[in-house]
């Protein structure tokens, strides 16, 4: 498996759907994080906090990678 190399820091809604390949669907996206607000919470202002953004890669999986239960679909 190669590794990949995503920064943790703020980011933007629209920054992190075009990591996850969802700029297309933006509607696919809200529906995908929908499924975690709780955990994630609310965003403040325009960016996602890093706590926010490690939350998301946790329950999304990391950009570019899938996440273990993925792969025993």
């Amino acid at each position: 498996m190669s590794s990949v190399k995503i920064e943790i820091r703020p980011y933007k809604n629209k920054e992190l759907r075009s990591m996850y390949g969802m700029d297309e669907n933006p509607k696919a996206w809200k529906r995908l994080l929908d499924q975690h607000k709780e955990a994630i919470g609310e965003r403040k202002g325009q960016f996602y906090t890093i706590h926010q953004v490690k939350i998301i890669f946790q329950k999304c999986g990391v950009p570019g990678m899938f996440l273990s239960d993925e792969l025993e679909k």
